[in-house]
């Protein structure tokens, strides 16, 4: 064979190759152009959630040209979220938030739930020095704040703690997350009962008067005329000089008295 008719025949081969491989080359070509000409995409990775106060959530999101989308809330009084999509919830309610790039954006809907609080018991009634545990139940194990309407009646601390401080009635409460429940401590007035409602002494003599108080409290002792006679906290009564004097028990505001008449010599 010539060399004229190698390359006869090598003309014709890359002739057919041309023909039988130029449209899939073109169409090629036209995909590529076409899908660099779609406009971009942000996938996230969530679409809704459900979150509770305080809680944290890293919402991801891809955007198909690349780039890093910026985050928004449409609310950032119920949820906030930072630069990396890292959302807190932060009081009940619903908001978007928006991860956006240049002619592309994609919304996540935040709903944050209320948060719910139950205080028990709701009721408790107690004497003077009385104390009561109070228990509260948090959905989202936040701590409540604690705080007696009325601390000349009952006090309360950091952790639920009632102490009964005098007779009369206080509201208690637990708020946290904007939520709060109200507890009722109604202090008694005790009932107080002497040995005796009056006695006879000589100058000089000692005697004991006892207290049954309702409370359980040792009560506070006292004497109208401490020139008549003396009394102790134990209700030990010591006549000092002819004359006439009251006893009195006192506890929590309720006093009950015994009359004590002190001579030279026996009647």
């Amino acid at each position: 064979m010539t060399r004229r008719s190698v390359y006869s025949v090598l003309s014709v081969l890359l002739l057919t190759i041309l023909f039988l491989f130029s449209p899939l080359t073109r169409m090629t070509l036209s995909a590529d152009a076409a899908v660099l000409s779609l406009p971009p995409v942000i996938v996230l990775t969530r679409y809704s959630k459900t979150m509770a106060i305080g809680e944290e959530f890293a919402l991801i999101a891809v955007a198909s040209n690349g780039k890093l989308p910026s985050f928004k809330s449409s609310k950032s009084s119920v949820a906030s979220v930072n630069t990396y999509g890292l959302i807190t919830a932060k009081k009940a309610g619903t908001c978007n938030i928006t991860a956006k790039i240049k002619n592309a954006e994609a919304s996540c809907r935040i709903t944050v739930k209320q948060t719910s609080l139950t205080i028990s018991p709701a009721n408790v009634t107690l004497y003077r020095n009385g104390t009561k545990q109070l228990k509260a139940t948090v959905s989202n194990g936040h701590i409540p704040v604690w705080k007696s309407g009325k601390s000349s009646v009952a006090t309360v601390d950091e952790n639920g703690l009632v102490t009964a401080v005098k007779h009369g009635t206080a509201k208690i409460t637990a708020k946290v997350d904007g939520v709060s429940k109200i507890c009722t401590i109604t202090v008694k007035q005790p009932k107080v009962r002497l040995s005796a409602s009056s006695l006879s002494m000589i100058v000089g003599e000692s005697r004991t008067l006892s207290a049954n108080v309702s409370s359980g409290n040792a009560p506070e002792w006292s004497t109208s005329n401490s020139n008549v006679l003396s009394v102790d906290q134990q209700g030990n009564i010591t006549a000092l000089k002819k004359g006439r004097a009251y006893v009195y028990a006192r506890e929590d505001g309720i006093k009950t008295s015994c009359v004590v008449t002190v001579s030279e010599t026996p009647a």
